[in-house]
């Protein structure tokens, strides 16, 4: 999903690991998920429940954080078109670009180096940043980066 994104320009955003004050709505909305959502007997009756939650939480229920206004009030949608199908993915000349396996890895000095199954059918670009130190990219959006001698991208 976070490739579909990010093709479509939309980025995600990383929080420090175990800092749920760094996402503090979300974090809030989980809690009162699980506080007050049952378990449905079937997929079905689970996504009717979440469906409901969903409506009670966006449209009747009153915020704190939002000075008693409920989110359906402030809501504005994008109005960045949706295209029809993702934009192909182009690199500068200077990049090179490898295509990612569906077991997660791509062919790179002769070997097989494993980048992420999540991007499994996408291209992606490698720029080389000082001598044989690589950043990873899918469109302009960085992945990681190949340091010399190293077998494995690093966050």
């Amino acid at each position: 999903l976070a490739a579909w994104w990010i093709r479509l320009g939309i980025y995600p955003e990383r929080t420090g690991l175990g800092r749920p004050d760094q996402n503090g709505r979300h974090e809030r909305m989980h809690r009162s998920l699980k506080a007050e959502l049952p378990l449905g007997q079937n997929f079905l009756e689970q996504q009717l429940l979440l469906e409901h939650f969903r409506h009670e939480f966006n449209h009747v229920r009153p915020h704190e954080a939002l000075e008693m206004k409920r989110p359906g009030e402030l809501y504005v949608p994008s109005n960045r078109p949706y295209p029809g199908c993702l934009p192909d993915v182009e690199y500068p000349s200077e990049m090179v670009v490898r295509s990612v396996r569906q077991n997660g890895s791509i062919k790179w000095k002769g070997k097989l180096l494993f980048v992420s199954e999540a991007l499994a059918g996408e291209r992606i670009g490698l720029k080389e940043v000082e001598d044989d130190t690589w950043e990873l990219y899918l469109c302009d959006y960085p992945l990681g980066r190949l340091g010399r001698g190293e077998n494995r991208v690093q966050a």
